[in-house]
């Protein structure tokens, strides 16, 4: 049963550590996202990277492939075996052919090109994190997953519509560029390479979709092939100079960020003081969704710790989250007066203990007429160098 949650301070971006143990050494653990925007600091590599090696069975979960949730996996030490793997269940030749089309059109600034190269890139780049025991799933809404720290209810992603919705964004993308049958082509080529070089997909109990790598002949060569494909059509000369017009690329993105696995542990006691919800990056209007569910997936009344969406931002804030004790404000800017990073939460939930790993060792939540800066730990706990460390 899970014990603990270690957050770490990767200035903007998100790192967790979920323990089924208090004893460092002999727990098993779970790696929530890790990711910033920012130069992550070598010594949060390196504890990242301690705690993971000295574990005894190992799981990763990825939410999102933002960069403030993704960049950090390409620091893990190669020593590393996942146990299993979770992914938000994106995984079909539609989603990837998309993914594809996208870094072929447009350039590195753009935010949906960075979440398609993301996305591609996420299996070659946890291939040298696996062995023929590993397993990949890919989880969505109304699963379950379960493993040494504790059961898990998947709350999102809904992905019913995935696979439309890319055809539909695809074919909407060849009209606007005009894309001829020949690139059509390339890029249905890339796609099937891509899965060639994988085991094929079999549906398990709750109908996650598994990679299962044994008895699969791990070929190192046909994983680097699908990086460089990813890495050549990402550096296509003479891309379009047409850009991308506002509302197809607001659609694309909102496509693209529905792809987020949001959970909270079963809690078979259901003990209030060991139930905890990650939010990642879910949207306004989704969260509401997964508020409203009156199913076997109905949130529960009380938490002992929420991760709230997106970093607190003003934009994602909801007035109706179930009580917690303590409510997880992910790192942000706090002299950017527009990324309200606690001062909503602290004016609509005043009682409860704030965590925020702001990197500039103070928050505004201030606004929130409630002393807080790194040296009043009492009402919120900010600007720790490192790590912190919340005991279930």
């Amino acid at each position: 049963m899970l014990k603990s949650i270690n957050i770490f301070n990767v200035k903007f971006g998100d790192c967790f550590l979920l323990r089924n143990g208090l004893n460092k050494d002999s727990s098993d653990k779970m790696l929530v996202d890790f990711g910033s925007i920012q130069k992550i600091n070598q010594t949060v590599i390196d504890a990242v990277n301690f705690e993971l090696t000295t574990a005894e069975r190992t799981y990763l979960m990825v939410t999102h492939f933002h960069s403030d949730h993704y960049k950090g996996i390409k620091y893990l030490n190669n020593r590393i075996i996942f146990d299993e793997i979770y992914l938000p269940n994106y995984f079909s030749k539609d989603i990837v052919k998309l993914q594809f089309t996208l870094l072929s059109l447009l350039n590195e600034s753009h935010p949906a090109y960075q979440v398609a190269y993301n996305l591609l890139s996420v299996i070659p780049d946890v291939f040298r994190h696996i062995d023929k025991h590993t397993r990949i799933l890919f989880v969505k809404r109304g699963e379950q997953i379960y493993n040494n720290i504790d059961s898990f209810r998947i709350l999102w992603p809904d992905v019913n519509s995935f696979d439309i919705q890319a055809k539909k964004l695809y074919e909407e993308i060849v009209s606007y560029y005009d894309i001829n049958a020949e690139k059509q082509l390339d890029l249905e080529r890339l796609t099937e390479e891509y899965f060639s070089t994988l085991p094929r997909l079999t549906e398990q109990e709750g109908n996650s979709s598994v990679l299962q790598f044994e008895d699969f002949n791990l070929n190192p060569e046909s994983v680097l092939q699908i990086k460089y494909n990813i890495e050549f059509i990402s550096k296509t000369k003479n891309k379009p100079k047409k850009r991308l017009k506002r509302g197809l690329s607001k659609e694309i993105s909102s496509y693209q960020n529905n792809i987020c696995i949001c959970f909270d542990n079963k809690n078979e006691a259901k003990d209030p003081n060991k139930n905890v919800l990650f939010l990642s990056d879910i949207c306004r209007e989704h969260l509401q969704d997964i508020i409203a569910r009156t199913d076997a997936f109905k949130l529960n009344d009380r938490y002992f710790s929420i991760k709230v969406p997106h970093h607190g931002t003003k934009d994602y804030f909801v007035p109706n989250l179930p009580l917690s004790e303590y409510m997880i404000i992910s790192n942000g800017y706090a002299k950017n007066s527009g990324w309200q990073i606690t001062a909503l939460y602290g004016w609509h939930y005043k009682k409860l203990n704030f965590i925020c790993a702001d990197y500039s060792n103070t928050c505004d939540y201030a606004l929130a007429e409630r002393k807080c800066d790194a040296y009043n730990p009492a009402t919120c706990t900010c600007g720790f160098m490192f790590n912190y460390e919340l005991v279930l």
